[in-house]
């Protein structure tokens, strides 16, 4: 999907490979390796969810006798499948935003957005990340 709009910083494993020492070849196998973990992981929910799906179809109108666990069970995996998708998404620089202000924009501004954009998700996913960490370790201590 090329829509002519700035294009956010590219994945480190589509950098030049002439970099091959050090911390940043060690990035870009880190990342590689957690995305090919994300696109297997969630083809593999894809196929869970459609088995189990299927499996609470067939039970309740064939049967007549529907498994009750199979709608949780499907509403859990679609979370954490929405969650790696976001993930493969990203990594792709596929996910979906709204270009149309961007577009309007000059070709340098365009690209100061996207990374403005970018960063705007960096920080909530930290701001998300730390109060977990608190709330698990207070959850631990002893009342």
């Amino acid at each position: 999907m090329t829509s002519g709009a700035p294009e956010l910083a590219q994945p480190l494993v589509a950098a030049e490979e002439s970099a091959r020492v050090g911390l940043r070849h060690l990035a870009r196998k880190i990342d590689g390796a957690i995305g090919a973990l994300c696109d297997a992981t969630g083809a593999g929910l894809v196929l869970t969810e459609t088995c189990i799906l299927f499996a609470g179809v067939v039970s309740r109108y064939v049967f007549s006798r529907p498994l009750m666990w199979t709608d949780e069970l499907a509403n859990f995996l679609f979370l954490w499948l929405a969650m790696l998708g976001m993930v493969v998404a990203l990594r792709r620089n596929e996910h979906m935003r709204l270009m149309t202000l961007i577009n309007s924009l000059s070709p340098r501004r365009g690209q100061w957005l996207s990374t403005v954009g970018a960063l705007i998700v960096i920080v909530f996913v930290l701001e998300t990340w730390f109060p977990r960490r608190n709330i698990s370790k207070s959850s631990a201590r002893p009342s």
